[in-house]
C-alpha cells in the first residue's frame, strides 16, 4: 500500500445474513459453517465479524459487534526472551505462553529443546542446529510461565516449546537468543549487513545500556548515534568491527526519557546498511497508581455509599495526591462513550521521533540512453 496512507482495510466476504427473534433469555443462537474457509485457505486461521442489531419495545436501536476466531490449532504458544542478549554464565530466562484462541490462558504440558546454532564456512555459508538440552514444562494456568536454562558457552543457541494439543496435532513455537562473552568469535558467524541489540526492553535512570552491534564484515567501522532525533544525530562516534561484534555501553540521564533513539550506518561491499533503536525510559517517579474499593457490591435506591481511594507510586507505597471523582449512571455511556482522555498519555505521550536519512553516490545509476556500443570490429 502507499507509504504515504493508511493501510488498508482487510478484505472482508458475507457469509451469512438473516433476521430472528430472541428467546425468553435475549438471546438468538446463529451457526457458521467453516467448511467452505477450511476448503479454501486451509493454512491460514480466520476470523468472523458477527454484527447484531436489536429494537428495543422503546423503538430504540441497539448495535452491538463481536468476532470469533476459528484456528488450525486448539491454541497458541509464544515464547520471548526477557532481554536482547545473554552473557555467558547467565540463567536465560524464558516467557512461555500458552492461551486460547479468545486470548485466555490455556496450561499445557510440553518441553523446550535447547539447540545450538553451529555455522561453518568460511562466513558462516552454512549451518546446523546440534540439540543441547530438553526441559519438560507445564505452563501456568494464570498467565506466562518463566523457564531458565544456564548458558555455560557463547554462541546462538534456539529454543523451541512443543506440546500437542486436544486436536491431535504438535503446537511449536521458537525464538533465538545470542549469549556473548569474552570467548565469543564473531568471525565464525553469519550476521546481516548491520544488527542493533538492546540488552533490555527498558531502563531507568542512571542505568547503563548495553547495546550489541553485529555487522558481516570484519574489521567494518560504524558510525553511530547514541543520540538521534529527527534526522538528526546529536551525539555520535565511530567504532571498530575488528571481530564482527562489539558491546557498546550508554549511559541513560533524566535527558532520556520517555524514549530516545539510536542510530547505526556502516559501508560493505559497495552498499551502505542503516540500522536504528528506540530505548525506552519510562517515567517512573511521575505516575501514580490509584485504586477505587467500595465497601459493598450492591447499593438499593437512597443507600449511602463508602469508596475508598488510595493513591500509590511506583513501588506500592502510599503517596499524598489531589484526586478528582466523578459519580454518574453507566447507562449514559450507550449514548456517549467517555470522552475523557488519559492524563499519562497527556503529560508523557509526547515521544521523540526519528527517521534515518541517507544520501550516498553508492545509489546513484548511471545510464546511456539511445546509445548503443558496438565492438571495434564493427565500427
Amino acid at each position: 500500500y502507499p507509504w504515504w496512507g493508511p493501510p488498508p482495510e482487510p478484505a472482508k466476504e458475507l457469509v451469512l445474513e438473516g433476521e430472528g427473534r430472541l428467546d425468553a433469555e435475549g438471546k438468538l443462537k446463529v451457526n457458521i459453517d467453516t467448511a467452505p474457509a477450511k476448503a479454501a485457505y486451509a493454512n491460514t486461521d480466520h476470523r468472523y465479524t458477527v454484527v447484531a442489531e436489536v429494537t428495543d419495545l422503546s423503538r430504540r436501536l441497539i448495535k452491538g459487534e463481536g468476532s470469533v476466531t476459528v484456528t488450525r490449532n486448539a491454541y497458541f504458544a509464544f515464547v520471548e526472551t526477557q532481554r536482547g542478549y545473554w552473557d555467558a554464565g547467565d540463567w536465560v530466562a524464558l516467557t512461555i505462553t500458552t492461551r486460547l484462541p479468545d486470548g485466555k490462558p490455556h496450561p499445557v504440558t510440553g518441553k523446550v529443546v535447547v539447540e545450538e546454532v553451529i555455522y561453518r564456512g568460511d562466513n558462516g555459508d552454512t549451518f546446523t542446529e546440534e540439540k543441547r538440552e530438553e526441559i519438560p514444562v507445564t505452563t501456568d494456568a494464570l498467565g506466562p510461565t518463566t523457564v531458565r536454562w544456564r548458558s555455560k558457552s557463547t554462541g546462538q543457541f534456539k529454543f523451541t516449546f512443543v506440546a500437542p494439543d486436544a486436536w491431535g496435532k504438535e503446537v511449536r513455537a521458537s525464538t533465538v537468543v545470542w549469549v556473548m562473552g569474552p570467548g565469543f568469535n564473531g568471525r565464525t558467524y553469519r550476521f546481516n549487513g548491520l544488527e542493533l541489540i538492546t540488552d533490555r526492553r527498558e531502563y531507568k535512570v542512571g542505568d547503563t545500556a548495553r547495546l550489541l552491534i553485529n555487522v558481516n564484515r570484519p574489521g567494518a567501522h560504524v558510525l553511530l548515534g547514541t543520540r538521534a532525533e529527527n534526522g538528526v544525530l546529536k551525539t555520535w562516534d565511530v567504532i571498530a568491527m575488528p571481530q564482527k561484534t562489539r558491546v557498546v555501553t550508554i549511559p541513560i540521564t533524566a535527558q532520556d526519557v520517555p524514549n530516545f533513539h539510536v542510530e547505526a550506518t556502516t559501508v560493505a561491499d559497495g552498499s551502505v546498511f542503516q540500522e536504528t533503536r528506540e530505548f525506552f525510559v519510562p517515567p517512573q517517579d511521575s505516575v501514580l497508581n490509584v485504586s477505587v474499593k467500595a465497601d459493598k457490591k450492591e447499593y438499593k435506591p437512597g443507600d449511602k455509599a463508602e469508596i475508598t481511594l488510595t493513591a500509590t507510586n511506583k513501588d506500592g507505597q502510599p503517596v499524598q495526591a489531589d484526586l478528582a471523582v466523578s459519580v454518574f449512571d453507566s447507562a449514559i455511556l450507550y449514548i456517549q462513550g467517555d470522552l475523557t482522555p488519559d492524563p499519562r498519555a497527556h503529560f508523557w505521550g509526547r515521544k521523540r521521533t526519528h527517521h534515518m536519512q541517507l544520501e550516498s553516490n553508492l545509489t546513484r545509476k548511471f545510464e546511456i540512453y539511445n546509445y548503443h556500443l558496438n565492438p571495434p570490429d564493427l565500427q
